[in-house]
């Protein structure tokens, strides 16, 4: 059975995403555990009660396309299949993100967003 070419592709910003969301958390999980944020420091809201510094997430979704990626895919604002095709597109992405943060009251109180950290 001769295999699509392009099926390598599908899935790709699924599978990226997941890898990035997995590395974040388990940085996240461990600012809590050690108490590394305080009540009113800035960072990265990650999800429910998950936090990362501004080092934490340039150091695992760089400033740019990988930032853009990360930040659009968990706030639903672009879907896997819609990502997979523009995957490479720097400024595409770019659009994508500026777009979102324009409308910050679609983000989703569980997403990724800029905010003090919360007791």
């Amino acid at each position: 059975m001769k295999r699509d070419p392009t099926m390598k592709e599908k899935g790709r910003a699924m599978e990226w995403f997941r890898a990035k969301h997995d590395e974040l958390a388990g940085t996240a999980r461990a600012n809590l555990a050690a108490h590394d944020l305080e009540p009113g420091q800035e960072a990265y809201h990650l999800d429910s009660f998950h936090y990362a510094t501004a080092e934490q997430m340039e150091a695992i979704c760089p400033t740019g396309i990988d930032f853009d990626r990360h930040a659009t895919l968990a706030n639903g604002s672009v879907g896997y299949d819609e990502a997979d095709a523009h995957w490479a597109d720097a400024a595409w992405w770019d659009e994508r993100a500026r777009t979102m943060w324009d409308e910050a009251d679609d983000i989703p109180d569980n997403g990724l967003y800029w905010t003090s950290v919360e007791d």
